[in-house]
């Protein structure tokens, strides 16, 4: 029997006086069994909403975002050390991957189309779990983030501005693991993923968003790359990818110069 339930996402939410807390009690739960019952609840309640009421798709909405920002959470622990998480990396390498597939889908499903909000905070996941994995391993992190990448172009060409934002995300998350998976011979990187008409402000904000940190990933990339000295260590190469970058000059022959000088006039024409 699942120990994640609805009544303890709402419980959550409204803290009964009196009552043992809600949140010591999600915690006492063992996180692999968090994370799996997390994912499998966020694709209950999101099914649910598709032929619910108004009101039971509101209370489903907090419920959504609640579950959403605790599996985010879990997720980010799975790439800590194995005294924080209590699982060896090949155990926290295989519970992410579990939910991976799962976690997607229900980004791409296109029942979720109209349910925006939920989307987001699904796409928070997904690319905390970029982030996580490539910490774990940097050989399954780039298997990952290849594969999301591919899932990612049709809906970015489409101009789904979901699907530019959850772009955003991933290159704000895990810059060095985003721009590993582009070969030295590649000639314009990312370009498929900004090739779509833009028809309206909202699809341009988040375009010119998605194309600006694509590039700024490059440059934490490059200066990860300058001052690992060849380490190898992800951990020590995640976290220097999360200072802010402070360059403020751009290789004219750099990849996201190229992309910049191919797609930015376009954009603002």
């Amino acid at each position: 029997m699942s120990a994640v339930t609805v009544d303890l996402l709402d419980s959550m939410l409204s803290p009964t006086p009196g009552q043992p807390a809600s949140e010591a009690l999600y915690r006492s739960i063992p996180l692999p069994n968090r994370v799996r019952e997390l994912t499998s609840l966020l694709g209950q309640l999101n099914g649910s909403n598709n032929n619910a009421n108004n009101v039971v798709a509101n209370n489903n909405a907090g419920r959504i975002m609640l579950a959403a920002v605790l599996l985010r959470r879990d997720i980010s622990t799975l790439a800590g050390a194995e005294t924080m998480t209590g699982l060896p990396p090949s155990a926290s390498m295989a519970l992410m991957g579990e939910v991976a597939e799962p976690l997607m889908a229900l980004f791409t499903n296109q029942q979720q189309q109209q349910q925006q909000q939920s989307r987001r905070q699904i796409g928070h996941c997904i690319a905390e779990l970029c982030g996580s994995l490539s910490v774990v391993s940097g050989e399954h992190g780039r298997e990952w983030m290849t594969s999301v990448l591919g899932r990612l172009e049709p809906g970015c060409v489409a101009m789904d501005t979901m699907y530019l934002r959850l772009l955003t995300d991933i290159a704000e998350r895990s810059p060095v693991t985003l721009w590993s998976t582009v070969s030295s011979n590649t000639a314009d990187p990312f370009s498929s993923l900004f090739c779509g008409q833009i028809a309206s402000l909202e699809q341009l904000e988040a375009s010119m968003g998605a194309l600006c940190a694509v590039g700024i990933a490059y440059e934490k990339a490059k200066r990860v790359a300058d001052n690992s000295g060849g380490k190898t260590n992800e951990v020590e190469k995640a976290l220097l990818a999360q200072f802010p970058e402070s360059c403020t000059s751009v290789n004219s022959n750099s990849p996201p110069a190229h992309l910049g000088k191919r797609f930015l006039p376009t954009m603002l024409e």
